[in-house]
């Protein structure tokens, strides 16, 4: 199997695992609470990033690629957005200043659509496109991943910390929401990471 078959097998399968999450919290009527709402959003555009990677990597025509790579950029973006809100309602409440947070989303979402992407080309016939960004736009938004990432991680490591001693399984499930949370980050970006990678290696 080569390297680009695994990279869709991984899309295909990540996808389907964030969208059954969500559904699941549907199902269990788990999106009343602002936590719940913000986890069931976080998990369900994340299902909707890994989709967006999957039709790129399974598409003929530059358009499509194009528009995959164009959802695939504002999903991370709103993702991101999501899992730090869920966090910040996690430690404390729910206020009104964290809307602000979304206004920077919002920003960065236009820029997807408008500058970052510059072109995709196929460095080798009948293989994946390779997407070209401009570079300062896909530095804001590596920088935003990162900053809102690792406070959302920060949050939830502040929750394990405070609960670990009261209440094990309530720290477990904070471990893993940790765990769950940087997997998305890494695991995301290092597949793409690494698709741009061997691309390049054949350019």
């Amino acid at each position: 199997m080569s390297h680009f078959e695994v990279l869709r097998y991984l899309a295909a399968v990540s996808a389907a695992i964030w969208f059954v999450l969500a559904a699941f919290q549907a199902y269990r009527d788990r999106v009343r609470t602002w936590t719940e709402k913000f986890f069931f959003f976080a998990c369900l555009f994340a299902g909707l990033y890994a989709f967006s990677d999957f039709l790129f990597f399974r598409t003929d025509s530059p358009g499509d690629a194009a528009l995959a790579a164009k959802m695939s950029l504002t999903s991370v973006t709103i993702t991101t957005l999501f899992l730090l809100l869920f966090t910040l309602v996690y430690v404390g409440r729910m206020r009104r200043a964290y809307w602000l947070l979304a206004l920077v989303s919002g920003a960065l979402v236009l820029v997807e659509w408008t500058l970052m992407l510059v072109e995709v080309r196929r460095p080798v016939p009948d293989e994946l496109f390779l997407p070209v960004f401009n570079p300062l736009a896909f530095l804001a938004l590596l920088v935003y991943v990162l900053v809102y990432g690792s406070l959302g991680i920060w949050n939830l490591y502040r929750v394990y910390g405070i609960v670990r001693v009261q209440s094990p399984r309530l720290a477990r499930r904070a471990a893993g929401l940790v765990l769950t949370f940087a997997l998305v980050l890494v695991l995301g970006l290092g597949t793409n990471g690494w698709c741009v990678g061997i691309l390049r290696q054949l350019d």
